[in-house]
């Protein structure tokens, strides 16, 4: 993959991220204290992006870095309800977490 497509990639999940917030690019770029138009630029894969950006993209976005690279959406649309799933887990405590596995396993445990 070249640096083009990467930065395209990039883009794309910042932008799938940001839009599962709910936010605009104008909010998303005032949380992370940049400009919108640079928001914009990241998400059309016009700009190179540093991990110090893509770190503040993450926490202004309340997840982690590596969740924000997640690109299962991006290769299969049929993954998008998971990845959606998987993003809000990943903003709520671990016993929070484990409820929501909890009432999972009830909802899909065979009838005896």
């Amino acid at each position: 993959m070249n640096a083009p497509e990467i930065n395209k990639r990039i883009g794309q999940l910042i932008r799938l991220h940001r839009k599962h917030a709910g936010l605009t690019q104008e909010q998303l770029a005032e949380r992370v204290g940049t400009s919108f138009s640079y928001v914009g630029a990241l998400e059309r894969g016009e700009r190179n992006v540093t991990i110090q950006t893509l770190d503040k993209i993450a926490k202004a976005l309340e997840t982690n870095f590596f969740m924000l690279l997640q690109p299962a959406i991006l290769d299969d649309e049929s993954n998008e309800p998971l990845t959606a799933i998987q993003i809000l887990l990943q903003a709520q405590e671990v016993r929070d977490q484990r409820r929501v596995l909890h009432m999972l396993k009830e909802m899909f445990r065979p009838d005896p």
